[in-house]
């Protein structure tokens, strides 16, 4: 899986996970996306220190995972900090 790929994964979970969460005032979705990015490549790396080749479908399924993880604590804290 090239890095072109871990970014788009992360900006269809970011987008997913911002319209998701739209009840946010003042939500900025882009920063979401880029944090959903950073959750792709960080699942991505940890799929590869499992011992997943970059062409599996684990690290595939770890770097969505990642990004998942990472988007939903960012607007916990951003709704937390909003109330």
């Amino acid at each position: 899986m090239t890095a072109l790929m871990f970014v788009v994964v992360g900006v269809i979970v970011g987008f997913a996970a911002s319209r998701a969460a739209s009840f946010m005032r003042n939500h900025n979705i882009g920063c979401s996306m880029l944090i959903a990015i950073v959750g792709a490549f960080g699942g991505a790396l940890l799929g590869r220190a499992m011992g997943y080749a970059a062409s599996e479908p684990a690290t595939f399924v770890a770097s969505v995972l990642g990004a998942v993880a990472i988007v939903t604590v960012y607007l916990a804290i951003a709704n937390r900090r909003m109330v």
